[in-house]
Parts: structure tokens; C-alpha cells; sequence
């Protein structure tokens, strides 16, 4: 029993939404057949879809679920558009949830049509329709034709059916015919080859082809104006060797009835051919240089074929092109010569333009296969569309033309407007296209469709305020351009490329998209755009042997974010403002140099410069940054930067990151390092008294040096600065911690516990200061020579290698160490009332330990002097005062007083002879000094020291104490 209609519908459905084709009558009885054996709809669905003509042809290299899913809404009809609950979106979600759910394609696909078959969702009523008129062709195609040719054949039924065509199954019946006759070759006819006499040839009804020579040599010429030549039936060809012009059939002399006439001229003259009395030619082919003139109607295409250069002139004759919408179907196989570069950018094939004029024609129909690069030279085309699957390049299109539609055109287009004034629409097609127009060429509201492809919009010259309609162009290309360029018509615009000098550009309405802007080569001149996404700002062109540099000021003041990024052999010189962006990235193969970069809001900033070569100078102007990150291997400067808000600092630096005068008052954090002899870091002042928080400062490698300003902080905070792995020389400003009236406040480390190079410090003020350089390799001094420490408790530890030289004043404890070498160590008490104990450990070297002003008490224990290479050096002390007070018995008062027990007379001896009128004496078998101030106690202006290890055999008199 043969299946029902429905039966026969539903298996046309489903090979439609499989293949988007038609499956032929030997075919279709087959899947017929299938069903009537108990085969069900579903089964013959995952039968087909398994078939390699649908796996290798259909779904062929389409292996992500996106391009499943798009060849499926193709087969529908669908096309997507991204509006939420529209049926291609619907569709798309379908598809995808169902492939990623482990469907096969062919329950799929039984699946949509049988939604299709019951739907009652008005939306889908056009998909539907359509499906029921691809099945009514399906039909009426295996009614008719037994074989289809695979998988192209059967698709090439389906083009030009809609969801109102065909109407019914006459149209469809007509609609298969056209297809299919339209593919089946014609049947071969005669030869006939022209001779120097008059020939008279009369065609059979088959294809027959007519060979002729033009030339000007008699010898050589088979084509004569008297020559009779009739095509008959059939689709007929005459061949003509144009080694000479041909001025036109006269006297009895005609060509009829030959529907297509090659001209092929293989030398590089130009030659004509003269259309006079001849008719029925639906095409010209022209192959080299062929003009054509006389021309009885616009019904014939002409075809250019294989002409690299030069010019090629289409004439009609007389009043054939005097209406006002005159055609001409243009044919182009490679014509012209694109330009070609070999991999360094040198030209190594000029472009050539072949330039067509056809005078009188209003509508310019082109199809294009292969590469061509033409130009129209009539000013008479109003429209100009293109089709094919070549790529075409317009260097000009005539002053009259208001429309142009590639629409059909598979390949690239590249279309200068430059001839024209006010272009209302331009349409592009499937290639990577270009639309370049300057000032009037376009409307100031064109209609401009890129379609699909990544293409560009060219605009030079001063345009004006602009507002065009405009959807799939993804890149506007500026060059010397001032304009205002409103996008509120506009969508999909994802690039902007800036080239040549004077740009005054300012895009506006430009939404919510994120923005990638290139700088080209020598861009300059200012550009402002308003989208509110993110900005990646690229700086390019230049080469090794071309080195460029962009001057463009850029602003985008509503970005999110701007990522900067500065090839190879360019320089940035234009400054960039983005008042909203909350984050900045610099990625610097090139370099940038001086311009401003203004960042109001952002909180981040990322710059890495991978360029050994270059130096960078940075202006940037970020008084909310909270974080900065510099990677250098070249030169990196900050020059007139303004960072009030930073807060903390990452550098890695193999040349200088210099920052002098750069003041970052607000910092908390600071790590600073580089590797590389030529490392080094140079900062401004860091914090101030009003910062209420700590202030920590790390440092390594750096071979080269460190250099930092004053490092500041508010009362009770600590400042912790390590340096400890710096390789270089390291010279730091005054650290203070701001003191709470008369006392002092917070606390200061500094570890320079292996610093390589020589450390200067400057006077350090805090409660509690810490230094710590016993492991520096070099010397540890201040701006004066001395480092000077102002403390409640002070600890330094010099560099156990180098020479020190230090101050230090502290009003209730200090302990200093010194190392080998001659260290010059002072030591000082606080202020009246004020009782500071000190331990001072010189080393080796022949030290000198000076005594400053002390209007309080100090007591000093020297650990280790060495007789005859340290000593006292104090202009204040004498020692003289103890002989007024009675010998022993005053130095016993004050011993008791200074060290809370009681010391009898006898436990106090000289160190030599009257030692006690120079303030020395021996107690506890250890040599002391004292200079007291005639009261007997120890109090303010006492200064009591101690010789620890040192005896009386060790002394022979004061100098070998004290200077």
C-alpha cells in the first residue's frame, strides 16, 4: 500500500530541514518504500541524518554547536537576530539545548518540523509556510525528474522559493524547469569557420559556434562587413580573433541569432568592434583590450575577461541610451591588477586600474568573479549593484551614482565614492568590505549595510556632523577627518582606526559597546568618543626601517576601561583622557613620551614595557589611583605626574624608574625591585604627617641605585623600610614620624641587613628607630656625612664592612654597633629630666665616639674600646669638675646616686696618676669617665661612661681615652 500524501510530505519536510534540498523521484520512491516497510518517521530521520551526504556535504567541518545550530536555522529559513523571544532566537535555543542534550539531528530536525506541521503561534506562520512550499517543490520535482545532482543540485531547487513562493503547483512546476533546464547543457551544433570572401551562414537549431579573424590585412580577415551570419535555433557562439578592429556589419551584411560573440584580442592595441546591424546577442566577451560601439540595444551583458590595465569603452548606438534608467549588465573576471606586498610591505605588483565607460547608462549591474580593480568612467550611472563570487575594487564610480548594492557579492568589495556627491545607500556583501567616502560623498544620513564580513567605513576630509544609518560595519577608518559622528543610527561598530594628521573627530551616541581604537602610523590631531564600554587604544605601523609616531590626542570619557598598547617601532606622544575609566593597562613594545595621560576615577594602573630600547616619559595625572604597577625594561619616567590617592607602589625595573619630584602622599605600600646591572629607582617624598596609617618600603636587586625622598607618617605609625637585598647604592630622605607635641610617636625599621652598595640615610625621627646594616657590603652615612636618629629608643646597627657614620640622640635608650673600618659614632640624651642609657659596640677601625649635647642624663657603656684606636671626642667633656669634689669620695657620691647602691671610697681608684682631676677613675677593676655638673648626683648634664674590658694597666693617661 503507497503512503498517504500526508506520509509523502512529512519525508520531504524532513530531507528539507536535513539537506535544504530536494532528494529527486529515484530517491524519494526509496524513502517511500522505506516507510511502507514499517520504517517510522523518526528512524528515517536518523537514517538520513547519518548518510555521509549529510555528515561530509551538509555539516561538513561544522564542529562546534554555534555552527550546527546555524546551519540548521538556514535549512529553516531562520536567520538570527538576537532579539529575545523572536522565532530565530527561539529556534537557536531549541537547537542548542537539544545538541548539547545529546540529540541526534535527525530527531531534531522531526522535531521542528513536526512544531512547524502544528504550531498555532502566528510568529512562525512565514517558517511554516515556508516548509510547506519547499515540500510542494520537493514534489513536483520527483513528479518530473527522476536524478537530482547531490547535494548542490538539491539545494539549488530551493533558491528563490519563499513563504509566498511558489503559489501553486503550476508556479512550482515552472520555478523546477527553469532550475533544471537552466543546468542541462545545450545540444552541440556545427562549426563554421569564416573565410576571406562574403560568407553567408545559416545556423542549425542546435549550438552551433562561428569562427572569424577582424583584421586590417585582407590576408588575415574572415570577418567582412557583407558577411551574412544567422544563428538559427539553439544557443549559438561567434568566435572572433580581433588582430584588428571591425567598424561594423553594412550593405547585406548582418549577425542574428548568435546569442553569445567572443572577442579575444591577444596583442596589447586596443581594438573595437562595431555592433552595427547585428542583433540577438545576449552577451559580449571580452577578452584583453576589446572596446565595443554601435551597440543596437542595453539586452546584451558584456563581459570583460583577463585585462591587467588601460581602459575599455562600451557605445551604444545613437538613442538606445536615451531614456533614464538604461541597464548594463557587467561581467568581470579578473579585470585590472590588484596591488601585492611580499612579507616587509614592499609593493611588488602595482595596482592597475582598467577604466570602463559606458556613456548613457543609468544602472550599472556588475558580476564579479575572480580579483578585479576597475573604475567607471561615465558620469551618467545613477545605481550600481554587484553580484558573484569574485572581489571588486571601484577606484571610481562617476559623479551621478546615488546607490550602490553589493548585496550579492561573495567576495570583497572596495568602492571609492570620491567621484560622487550625496551616496543615499551602499550595501555591502558576504567579503571584508571597504567604503571609502569623503567630504559630500555620502549623505549626512545615508543608508550604509556592510552585511556580512568584517568591514570598514573610510572616511576622509571634513565631513561635518554626520548621522548615517548604518548596521554591519564593524571598523569607521578616519583620516584627516573633522567631523561630529552621531551613531544614534548606528550598531555593530567595533573598531576605530585613526590615520594621517588634523583628525578633529568627535563620535557621539556611540552606546554601551565596548571600542578597540588603532592609532595608524602618523596619527594626529584630537578624537573623542563617548561609548561607555571598554577602550583597547592599539598604536601601530611603523617598521624597523619606518619608524612612526602617533601625535593623536585621544579622549573617551565615559569608557569603563582603557588598555593601551604601543607596537614595535611606534611612539605615542598624544595624551589620553578617560575621566570615568576605572582601570588602565599600557602594554609598551613601542614607547610612549610625554603626553597626559588624565584617569579622574580609575583606581588601577598596570604599565609593562617589554622594550629594552626605548625610554618612557609618563605624565600621568590619577589622583584617585589607589594601585600602580610598572614593569620597565627600558627607561620608564613619571615625569609631572600627579598621584595624590596612591596608595601603593609595585615596580620591577631593569633600567631607571624615576619618579623624582613625584610626590606620593598617600602611599601605604612600596615594593620596588629589578634585576640587571643598569636597575635602579629613583621616588619622591612618600606620605605626609597627616597619614593615619603605616608606611612599609621593600627593595631588592637594583644594581644600579635607590634613591627615595622623605618618607612621612602620621603620630603612632610605623614606617618599615627593607632594603636588604638592594645590590646597589641606596640613599634615602629624612624618615619622620610626626611626634605628639614634645614626645615622640610610632616607630621606624630600616633593614639594610645585606645592601651591597653604600647607604646614606637621612635624620630619622621616631618613639622607636630601628636600623639594622649589619650585613651591608659598603659604607651607611647621611645627607651631611652623618646619619642622624632622634628616638625615645634607638638601635642601629651599622654595616659590619663599611664605615659609619651616625648621630644618635635618644632620650631613654640606644644601642649602636659599628664594624671594621674607622666609624665615627655620637651619641646624645634627650631633654631636661631625661636619663638615656647607651651600648655602644665600635668593631674594629680606629673608631672615634663623640659625646653631643645632652641637657639631660646620658650613661654610656662602650663594649669594646680598643686603647690606642678608639676614642672620646667631645669638646664638653673634661672631667675637671670631679677634682672640686673631693677625689673618691665625690666620684663614690656619684656613683651611688648614678647606680642606686651604695659605693664606698675605697671601691674608687685612679687609672693613673691624678687621673681622677681628668674625670677617670677605675671602679669594679674597669675604667670609667664622668663629667658631672658639681652636685654629686646624676642628673641633667651628666654624661657617665663606662670602658668595658678596659683596666688600669690598659691606661696611661686621658688621651688614650679621650680626645
Amino acid at each position: 500500500m503507497a503512503i498517504s500524501q500526508t506520509e509523502r510530505d512529512q519525508v520531504l519536510k524532513i530531507v528539507a530541514g536535513l539537506f535544504n534540498g530536494a532528494p529527486g523521484g529515484a530517491i524519494l520512491n526509496d524513502l517511500s518504500q522505506a516507510v511502507e516497510a514499517g520504517v517510522s518517521m523518526a528512524q528515517l530521520a536518523d537514517i538520513l541524518a547519518n548518510t555521509n551526504q549529510f555528515k561530509n556535504d551538509v555539516m561538513g567541518g561544522k564542529t562546534t554547536t554555534a555552527d550546527q545550530v546555524g546551519v540548521l536555522l538556514e535549512n529553516f529559513g531562520l536567520t538570527p537576530d538576537d532579539e529575545a523571544g523572536s522565532p530565530a532566537t527561539m529556534a537557536a535555543e531549541f537547537f542548542t539545548a537539544r545538541i548539547e542534550g545529546g540529540a541526534g539531528f535527525g530527531a531534531i530536525v522531526l522535531e521542528a518540523v513536526t512544531f512547524l506541521d502544528n504550531t498555532t503561534n502566528e510568529a512562525f506562520a512565514p517558517y511554516s509556510a515556508l516548509l510547506n512550499n519547499k515540500a510542494l517543490v520537493a514534489s513536483v520535482h520527483a513528479d518530473n525528474y527522476a536524478t537530482i545532482a547531490g547535494v548542490a543540485g538539491a539545494q539549488a531547487l530551493f533558491e528563490g522559493v519563499t513563504s509566498e513562493f511558489p503559489a501553486s503547483e503550476e508556479d512550482a512546476l515552472q520555478h523546477v524547469k527553469d532550475i533544471v533546464d537552466a543546468d542541462e547543457p545545450g545540444e552541440p551544433g556545427e562549426t563554421f569557420t569564416l573565410t576571406s570572401g562574403t560568407d553567408i551562414i545559416e545556423g542549425t537549431e542546435r549550438d552551433d559556434i562561428i569562427e572569424g579573424v577582424a583584421s586590417s590585412l585582407s590576408s588575415a580577415r574572415t570577418l567582412d562587413a557583407g558577411d551574412q551570419i544567422d544563428g538559427g535555433e539553439g544557443t549559438d557562439t561567434l568566435n572572433v580573433d580581433m588582430q584588428g578592429n571591425f567598424t561594423g556589419f553594412s550593405g547585406d551584411g548582418f549577425l542574428k541569432n548568435v546569442e553569445n560573440v567572443n572577442l579575444t584580442n591577444s596583442g596589447t592595441i586596443a581594438r573595437s568592434f562595431a555592433a552595427r546591424q547585428v542583433e540577438g546577442v545576449e552577451a559580449y566577451n571580452l577578452t584583453g583590450a576589446v572596446n565595443l560601439s554601435d551597440l543596437g540595444s542595453t539586452d546584451a551583458a558584456v563581459n570583460l575577461i583577463d585585462r591587467a590595465s588601460g581602459a575599455t569603452t562600451i557605445a551604444y548606438a545613437t538613442g538606445v541610451t536615451s531614456g533614464t534608467a538604461d541597464a548594463l549588465a557587467l561581467g568581470l573576471s579578473n579585470v585590472g591588477t590588484a596591488e601585492v606586498k611580499d612579507e616587509a610591505g614592499t609593493v611588488t605588483t602595482p595596482e592597475a586600474t582598467v577604466t570602463v565607460t559606458a556613456n548613457g547608462i543609468e544602472e550599472v549591474n556588475i558580476t564579479a568573479t575572480g580579483a578585479n580593480v576597475v573604475g567607471l568612467g561615465s558620469n551618467d550611472a545613477k545605481a550600481l549593484t554587484a553580484a558573484g563570487e569574485g572581489s571588486l575594487k571601484l577606484n571610481a564610480i562617476g559623479t551621478g551614482v546615488k546607490t550602490i548594492n553589493a548585496s550579492g557579492l561573495t567576495g570583497a568589495l572596495d568602492v571609492n565614492l570620491a567621484d560622487a556627491t550625496g551616496v543615499t545607500s551602499v550595501a555591502g556583501g558576504a567579503g571584508d568590505d571597504i567604503i571609502r567616502a569623503g567630504a559630500g560623498d555620502l549623505a549626512i544620513n545615508a543608508e550604509i549595510n556592510g552585511g556580512a564580513g568584517d568591514d570598514t567605513l573610510a572616511l576622509t576630509g571634513v565631513l561635518g556632523t554626520v548621522q548615517y544609518q548604518m548596521s554591519d560595519v564593524e571598523t569607521v577608518e578616519i583620516d584627516g577627518v573633522t567631523t561630529t559622528f552621531s551613531a544614534t543610527n548606528a550598531s555593530g561598530v567595533e573598531n576605530l582606526v585613526v590615520k594621517g594628521a588634523g583628525n578633529d573627530a568627535t563620535f557621539a551616541n556611540m552606546g554601551a559597546a565596548d571600542l578597540n581604537v588603532t592609532l595608524n602610523g602618523d596619527a594626529a590631531g584630537t578624537v573623542v568618543s563617548d561609548h561607555s564600554g571598554s577602550t583597547t587604544l592599539n598604536v601601530t605601523g611603523g617598521t624597523e626601517a619606518t619608524p612612526t609616531t602617533a601625535a593623536a590626542a585621544t579622549t573617551f570619557n565615559k569608557t569603563s576601561s582603557v588598555d593601551l598598547t604601543v607596537d614595535q617601532y611606534n611612539t605615542l606622544t598624544g595624551g589620553i583622557t578617560a575621566a570615568a575609566a576605572q582601570s588602565f593597562t599600557a602594554d609598551l613594545a613601542g614607547e610612549y613620551n610625554t603626553g597626559a595621560i588624565s584617569l579622574a576615577a580609575a583606581t588601577s594602573a598596570v604599565f609593562t614595557d617589554t622594550n629594552a630600547d626605548t625610554d618612557n616619559i609618563v605624565n600621568l595625572q590619577a589622583d584617585k589611583l589607589t594601585d600602580l604597577v610598572v614593569t620597565n625594561a627600558g627607561g620608564f619616567a613619571l615625569t609631572g605626574s600627579s598621584l595624590a590617592g596612591l596608595e601603593a607602589l609595585t615596580v620591577n625595573s631593569a633600567k631607571h624608574f624615576d619618579a623624582t619630584g613625584i610626590n606620593l602622599a598617600k602611599v601605604a605600600n612600596v615594593e620596588l625591585s629589578g634585576a640587571g646591572s643598569d636597575a635602579q629607582v629613583t621616588l619622591g617624598n612618600l606620605g605626609a604627617a597627616d597619614v593615619d596609617y603605616n608606611i612599609a618600603v621593600s627593595a631588592e636587586g637594583l644594581a644600579a641605585g635607590l634613591v627615595i625622598g622623605t618618607i612621612d607618617t602620621d603620630k603612632g605609625q610605623a614606617i618599615n623600610v627593607n632594603v636588604a637585598g638592594v645590590l646597589g647604592d641606596v640613599d634615602i630622605g629624612n624618615v619622620t614620624v610626626a611626634d605628639d607635641g614634645a614626645d615622640k610617636t610610632g616607630t621606624i625599621t630600616i633593614d639594610a641587613n645585606g645592601t651591597a652598595g653604600n647607604i646614606e640615610l637621612g635624620a630619622l625621627n621616631a618613639k622607636t628607630v630601628t636600623v639594622d646594616a649589619s650585613g651591608a657590603l659598603g659604607t651607611v652615612g647621611g645627607a651631611g656625612t652623618t646619619v642622624e636618629i632622634d628616638a625615645e629608643t634607638a638601635t642601629f646597627t651599622g654595616s659590619a664592612l663599611g664605615a659609619n657614620n651616625v648621630s644618635v640622640t635618644a632620650s631613654n635608650s640606644g644601642a649602636v654597633s659599628g664594624g671594621i673600618a674607622d666609624d665615627v659614632i655620637e651619641v646624645a640624651g634627650g631633654g631636661v629630666g631625661t636619663k638615656a642609657a647607651f651600648t655602644v659596640t665600635t668593631g674594629l677601625g680606629d673608631d672615634v665616639i663623640e659625646i653631643g649635647a645632652t641637657a639631660g642624663a646620658l650613661r654610656v657603656t662602650i663594649t669594646d674600646f680598643s686603647v690606642g684606636d678608639d676614642n672620646v671626642a667631645t669638646a664638653s667633656f673634661t672631667g675637671t669638675n670631679f677634682a672640686v669634689g673631693g677625689g673618691a669620695t665625690g666620684i663614690a657620691a656619684f656613683l651611688t646616686s648614678a647606680l642606686g647602691t651604695a659605693v664606698a671610697d675605697t671601691a674608687v681608684t685612679e687609672a693613673y696618676l691624678n687621673s681622677f682631676v681628668d674625670g677617670i677613675f677605675v671602679f669594679n677593676n674597669t675604667v670609667h669617665a664622668v663629667e658631672e655638673s658639681g652636685d654629686l648626683t646624676y642628673g641633667d648634664g651628666d654624661v657617665f661612661i663606662t670602658f668595658t674590658g678596659v683596666t688600669a694597666a690598659d691606661v696611661g693617661g686621658a688621651t688614650d681615652l679621650i680626645a
